[in-house]
C-alpha cells in the first residue's frame, strides 16, 4: 500500500498542472488576478502533523548479543500550529524562516518476539520545528487565463526538529525541510491570502540520544537493558492552512 504522505506530497506537486489546467474565457486583453508581489509576508497557520511510523527498536538484556524484543512504535498525528516569516530579495527569491509546535498525539507500540506480539497505547512526543532557507516563487503564465490564480512557491531549508519526550527529556534532531505552497489573493486585497502548504521534514535521528533515553525507562536494577535502532531517518509530513499578511 502506498503511504499517505506520498499521495498527499504527489497530489501538491500536481497542483500547478491542475490549476494551469482550470482555463476559463476571459475578455480580450483581460487578466486574472495575479497575488502581487510583496517585500514582506507573515503567515500564521494551523494544521497537522501526520502519523508516522517508524523502524524497529531492537532491546538486549544484561548485554545478550541475542534480542529479547524488537520494538515498533507507529506514532500519532497531532495538531499543529506556526508562523512563517519571508523576505523578498529578489524577483522570485525570498529568505524564509518558521516556527511551529504539534501537540502530542496517542502512539503504539508493539512488543515482538519470536513467539508473540503485544501492542500498548503510549502519550507521544511534542514535536516543535525551526526551519530558515530560502524559497522561490513559481513563474505564472502569461497571460493568465486559469479560473484560480494562485501563487506557487518551494522552499530549500535546513531545519531543526525538536521532541519533548514525556518523563525522558528533550531531544535536537537536524533535518531538510522541503516545502510546497499554494497562495491566492482574498479577493481585490493586496495585502490579504490564504495560503494552503505541505512541508516535508526529512529528519536525522540523534540515535545515541534517544537510544540512551529508552535504555534508562527500561532498564531495571536487576535487568540492565540497552537500545539499539534500526533506522536513522524519517520523513514527517505537515499539511497547514494559514492567512498571509503582505506587506509591498
Amino acid at each position: 500500500m502506498i503511504p499517505r504522505r506520498v499521495i498527499a506530497l504527489a497530489g501538491l506537486l500536481a497542483l500547478p498542472a491542475l490549476a494551469s489546467a482550470q482555463r476559463t474565457t476571459l475578455p480580450p486583453g483581460q487578466t486574472g488576478p495575479q497575488l502581487p508581489y510583496a517585500r514582506w509576508a507573515v503567515t500564521p497557520y494551523i494544521g497537522v502533523r501526520a502519523p508516522l511510523t517508524t523502524g524497529n527498536e531492537f532491546q538486549y538484556q544484561n548485554g545478550e548479543a541475542v534480542s529479547t524484543h524488537a520494538v515498533s512504535r507507529e506514532r500519532g498525528g497531532a495538531v499543529l500550529g506556526g508562523l512563517e516569516a519571508e523576505y523578498r530579495f529578489r524577483r522570485h527569491w525570498s529568505f524564509v524562516g518558521g516556527v511551529a509546535a504539534s501537540a502530542r498525539g496517542n502512539d503504539v507500540l508493539t512488543f515482538s518476539t519470536p513467539s508473540s506480539a503485544d501492542t500498548l497505547g503510549a502519550d507521544g512526543d511534542r514535536f516543535f520545528f525551526a526551519k530558515a532557507g530560502v524559497s522561490y516563487r513559481l513563474p505564472e503564465p502569461s497571460p493568465d487565463t486559469r479560473r484560480f490564480h494562485p501563487g506557487g512557491f518551494v522552499t530549500l531549508a535546513p531545519a531543526l526538529v525538536r521532541l519533548d519526550r514525556a518523563g525522558l527529556g528533550k531531544v535536537n534532531n537536524p533535518a531538510v525541510n522541503l516545502g510546497l505552497a499554494a497562495t491566492a489573493p482574498l479577493g481585490s486585497s493586496r495585502r490579504l491570502a490564504f495560503q494552503l502548504a505541505v512541508d516535508d521534514y526529512l529528519t536525522f535521528w540523534d540515535k545515541g540520544k534517544l537510544e540512551a533515553q529508552d535504555a534508562a525507562f527500561y532498564s531495571t536494577a536487576a535487568v540492565p537493558v540497552t537500545v539499539h535502532y534500526s533506522y536513522s531517518t524519517s520523513n514527517i509530513l505537515v499539511l497547514r492552512l494559514g492567512a498571509s499578511f503582505r506587506m509591498p
